[in-house]
């Protein structure tokens, strides 16, 4: 094994006592010929998860390297990747995983460096994710339907809003973590600004086989907080149309389409949020993504 560490993968965790044991077996059971290591990032949890993670990186230290707050850092706003995680990058390439979800094959990391050693006109390598429910039984569902591998294009990535690819699938060159653009730090939803900024700056190959899991509606989490208050879920969607518009314009217009639809779309769902009648009656552009939204809707209800 080479000794010098190829990857640095990162997780946020806070609360996350009843998942994050199986979060760190994902981390420590990667067979690799490489070195990596996991920077395990607490925020100040009031359960047993400092005390999980401490066990785990007295028991591995040559993998997991941890980071405990005294005070919680997201009520403060402070951006933690950039503040506590960016200096602490090591190797070439990045991954991460919430503490709530976890990596399911050993051979992960493997595959994925692999395939961007021998590829460097790829920025990242991500892989399909199965959604379990949040005590860790299946759904029958996944992020991505082909079982096929192959380019993901940026228009795709846009288009979708990044549904075609969880974050913790994804393996990164360190140098598009480290300089990513500010009109590409959406403080909601950053996955999403990460995926799509990876999409934009070079290429993403889809490997289709199912190497995580990504847990639905987790106890505490940002979707479960998100979908259960409509104001905040407004205030998200009005925050993405800005930001859209912004990445449109820094991409020079040439996803234009793309970015043009998500944001038709998130001005659709705010007008199903807002019952705004009027708005949804003068745009008959509209429907076809509401009843979209409204059968995703359903599907959520049958996932809890």
């Amino acid at each position: 094994m080479n000794d010098e560490i190829i990857l640095t993968a990162y997780c946020f965790a806070y609360n996350h006592e009843k998942y994050i044991r199986q979060t760190l077996e994902g981390f420590v059971n990667q067979q690799t010929t490489y070195k990596y290591k996991v920077i395990v990032h607490d925020d100040a949890s009031t359960d047993r998860t400092p005390e999980i993670i401490k066990e785990y990186a007295d028991k591995y230290p040559g993998i997991i390297v941890p980071v405990f707050q005294h005070e919680n850092q997201y009520s403060k706003k402070v951006k933690m990747f950039d503040a506590f995680i960016k200096p602490m990058l090591e190797g070439k390439y990045v991954a991460s995983c919430e503490g709530d979800d976890y990596w399911c094959d050993p051979l992960k990391l493997q595959k994925q460096i692999d395939f961007l050693e021998n590829h460097p006109d790829f920025s990242a390598c991500v892989h399909n994710t199965e959604k379990i429910k949040a005590d860790g039984s299946p759904t029958g569902r996944f992020y991505n339907k082909s079982a096929v591998d192959g380019e993901i294009t940026a228009d795709e990535v846009i288009k979708h809003n990044s549904m075609l690819i969880h974050i913790n699938s994804v393996v990164c060159r360190k140098e598009y973590r480290e300089n990513q653009p500010e009109v590409f730090s959406m403080p909601d939803a950053p996955d999403l600004s990460i995926i799509i900024y990876l999409a934009t700056v070079g290429k993403i190959w889809y490997m289709a086989d199912v190497m995580s899991k990504y847990r639905l509606f987790s106890e505490g989490s940002w979707t479960s907080k998100i979908k259960q208050n409509r104001e905040k879920r407004i205030g998200f969607s009005k925050k993405a149309i800005t930001a859209f518009e912004k990445m449109n314009e820094y991409t020079g217009y040439k996803y234009k389409n793309s970015f043009n639809y998500v944001i038709k779309y998130s001005k659709a769902r705010n007008a199903c949020y807002e019952k705004n009648l009027p708005a949804i009656l003068s745009h008959p552009g509209y429907w076809p993504i509401i009843l979209k939204k409204l059968m995703c809707r359903i599907t959520d209800m049958f996932e809890k």
